[in-house]
């Protein structure tokens, strides 16, 4: 209820069913209605625009009846996103039975750290012995509760999320004027020293106990009359009242009865001391609602430790009433009104921020409830690492959350997270901690032990949906399904490299996701083309408005030198075929052209960036006498600054997925050239685009040797000098390419990704 009140109730809405004791031959929830008495919540609920249902109470011995009224209850209602089940005794029951009429999404919600002694609780402890397998989700509101519930081995395998109970703190701030208002109200004198109890009367709440408490305490506190104030109804409250009676204690027991909100905030202002000696509790609402309200709090040491949020609790044990007694006594030669406004306001403010307030913990709440209307959408890559499906993947996860989050949530997990070089504030991150492992029994373990995370992770996140990037990914991914649809992604032709591998993804994934419409096009002849899709990589298409600052030193120096700059991105990898462009480069500083290209070239420049160990490539710069006009900038973190100043973009890959660099190049009005290696470049510079050209695949084995410059080299620098050359063709170029960078959008890729989830 307190979470209910403080929910934007236009975006959720809670109904409630509960189990009544009225009916007789007809069990249906309209008739059980009608015969039930009306109970507390019951017209606050409906005033809130909630509906409330009924289903007999379970007993034990009709467990048939029970099951049969809830078959029936759900088969005629069952349109809610959730059910969430606090009643844990029998959510075995009720649980599977709502899912399988079609509601999407099972909570089962512990709040009770034991079970009721005897028959009873043995019971209780046999319904509950699977109940961590009935329930699409787990929560609970302290550890000792989630143990007792779902088992030690649920909350070891982080199956159980803790929800902290909800209090609604500011009511309870601590007010003088109430105190003394509601204590002449009550017949308590003003001096007098109160034990105050809210709890329905309970066998768990052991209420009896303080009775011999306040025996124990004698006649005097120091020098107060001690009084005990009981707020709640139940039906063991005559009992204690009797047990009062006996002692001769009548006078100083007040039972307040069960009261609202509002009164029991204002019975705590009349307490000196909050006492709870319970048998067991999953983590008590009445413990923090006396914090917020500065109160002194003595509390069963069966109790979990969680309660104590603020320095004013003391854990006891039960079997000691003169302890207690004691302990009432220090507490009440510390408990100075004068203090009670500042300890309940620094006790208000440390509940909050220990997640207990209501209004910050409804909105959480609110945001989860919301997410269960959402595929649930899980990206797998092996980290972060600077990287085109690292890239990928962040870019992915933020796309859909700003331009989808209506109908996806999303979350990232990584096999190693350490040394990130994307930024993921903000974003659903678990780092599994399962980084790569050297050899053959290393592997095999690890590939094992990354599987087993990722199936406890999808059962926990409830994914509907797995999308993993690249082939490390894929092999996890594939081995861990848990009720989820599978898409593996392919992110470049060396997937292509291992056929068993390859067949091993196709045949056990839903779907196969392809950068490259070539790709795709291959995959399908040689395995299941109802299986595959394309869909090109995100480019961050509107780079082109970033700042023009580029870094201070040796870039700036060289860029003073070289205005005619040719540039080139990418990670120091043979596939890149750097060697073949700085071959080229040589050729083209050293040309002599009817056009007059020679004044052009002597003021041209080289730069590659990307991370890696480019000396061989340097040496090989120098070789040919052009060590000074090729720069290696190394790893730049906001490289587009630099890359806008190009003249001329160059890829000489002999093999891509899909060349992000390419199409960001493109964004920035830079015209490109590029190999047509198998799949990518000939997709994006196509001859209707008109913004660069493609020149034949270059060969794979690296030549670092400068005296031998192949034809295709030649025929590269040839090409770069055409374009360079002719400021006419240059112009129109650079006009083209941010329109056809347009096609590769992020738009045009949250549109695939739609596609490519309906898919499966």
């Amino acid at each position: 209820m307190d979470l209910y009140r403080h929910m934007d109730r236009d975006k959720v809405q809670f109904d409630f069913l509960v189990h009544s004791d009225a009916g007789g031959g007809d069990l249906s929830s309209d008739a059980l209605m009608k015969e039930r008495t009306p109970e507390y919540f019951d017209d606050e609920i409906r005033s809130l625009g909630g509906r409330i249902y009924a289903v007999p109470r379970f007993t034990g011995t009709n467990y048939r009846q029970y099951k049969r009224a809830l078959q029936v209850f759900f088969s005629q209602n069952h349109d809610w996103t959730a059910i969430e089940g606090h009643m844990t005794s029998t959510a075995a029951i009720y649980l599977p039975v709502a899912k399988a009429a079609g509601v999407p999404v099972t909570i089962a919600h512990a709040r009770s750290g034991g079970v009721a002694p005897g028959l009873k609780g043995a019971a209780t402890r046999l319904l509950r012995r699977n109940l961590a397998r009935k329930a699409d989700l787990l929560y609970s509101c302290a550890k000792q509760a989630s143990e007792a519930v779902f088992g030690a081995r649920a909350v070891r395998e982080g199956l159980v999320e803790i929800i902290p109970n909800a209090v609604d703190t500011g009511i309870y701030a601590f007010d003088e004027t109430t105190r003394r208002a509601v204590r002449k109200e009550l017949g308590i004198p003003e001096d007098a020293f109160v034990i105050g109890h809210v709890g329905r009367f309970d066998e768990m709440k052991n209420q009896a106990f303080l009775v011999d408490v306040l025996a124990a305490c004698g006649d005097k506190v120091t020098g107060r009359p001690p009084y005990l104030l009981f707020v709640g109804d139940g039906k063991l409250r005559e009992s204690v009242r009797e047990k009062a009676k006996t002692e001769g204690l009548s006078d100083r027991v007040l039972f307040a009865g069960r009261c609202s909100a509002d009164r029991t905030a204002a019975m705590y202002q009349v307490f000196d001391v909050f006492a709870l000696p319970s048998y067991y509790e999953g983590l008590p609402g009445t413990a923090i609602e006396a914090q917020a309200a500065g109160l002194p709090c003595l509390i069963s040491d069966r109790v979990t430790k969680e309660s104590a949020v603020t320095p004013q609790v003391d854990f006891l044990s039960i079997e000691d009433a003169g302890e207690w007694a004691k302990a009432a006594v220090s507490a009440a030669g510390q408990a100075e009104i004068s203090l009670r406004t500042d300890v309940s306001r620094s006790a208000q403010e440390m509940l909050t921020k220990a997640g207990y307030d209501a209004g910050a913990l409804a909105a959480h709440m609110q945001e989860k409830y919301l997410s269960f209307a959402k595929k649930q959408i899980l990206l797998i890559a092996p980290s972060l690492r600077q990287g085109g499906l690292e890239r990928v993947c962040v870019r992915t996860a933020r796309l859909l959350a700003a331009e989808r989050a209506d109908m996806y949530q999303v979350h990232i997990t990584l096999f190693d997270g350490r040394d990130a070089a994307y930024d993921t504030t903000g974003l659903d991150v678990t780092d599994l901690k399962l980084p790569s492992r050297k050899g053959a029994i290393g592997k095999v373990l690890n590939l094992e032990r990354r599987r087993a995370s990722l199936r406890k992770l999808k059962k926990r996140l409830r994914i509907d949906i797995s999308y993993s990037l690249g082939q490390t990914a894929n092999l996890a991914g594939i081995g861990a399904r848990a009720g989820d649809r599978i898409i593996c992604g392919i992110r470049s032709y060396q997937d292509f490299d291992n056929p068993e591998k390859l067949r091993r993804f196709a045949r056990k994934a839903d779907l196969i996701a392809c950068c490259s419409r070539q790709m795709e096009r291959d995959f399908a002849e040689r395995f299941h083309p109802e299986r595959s899709c394309t869909v090109y990589n995100p480019i961050n298409t509107s780079i082109s408005g970033e700042s023009d600052a580029v870094p201070e030193g040796k870039i700036t120096a060289f860029l003073n030198t070289h205005p005619q700059l040719i540039m080139s991105m990418g990670r120091c990898d043979r596939i890149k075929g750097f060697w073949h462009l700085i071959k080229a480069f040589a050729v083209l500083r050293g040309r002599e052209s009817a056009k007059g290209f020679s004044s052009i070239a002597a003021k041209s420049g080289l730069i590659i960036i990307g991370a890696g160990d480019f000396r061989a490539y340097a040496a090989l710069a120098d070789a040919l006498g052009i060590g000074g006009d090729v720069l290696f900038t190394g790893l730049l973190t906001d490289p587009f600054p630099l890359l806008k100043k190009a003249r001329l973009y160059a890829l000489t890959s002999y093999h891509e997925g899909f060349p992000n660099a390419l199409v960001e190049a493109l964004a920035l009005g830079v015209p490109a050239i590029a190999a047509d290696c198998r799949t990518g470049p000939a997709e994006i510079l196509t001859d209707d685009a008109d913004c660069g050209v493609l020149i034949p695949l270059l060969a794979e084995r690296e030549d670092l040797n400068p005296a031998h410059i192949s034809e295709e080299e030649k025929e590269l620098a040839l090409r770069m000098e055409e374009i360079l050359s002719d400021p006419v063709r240059w112009e129109r170029m650079h006009e083209n390419a941010p329109r056809r960078a347009a096609a590769f959008s992020d738009s045009a890729y949250v549109e695939a990704l739609d596609n490519m989830f309906r898919m499966v």
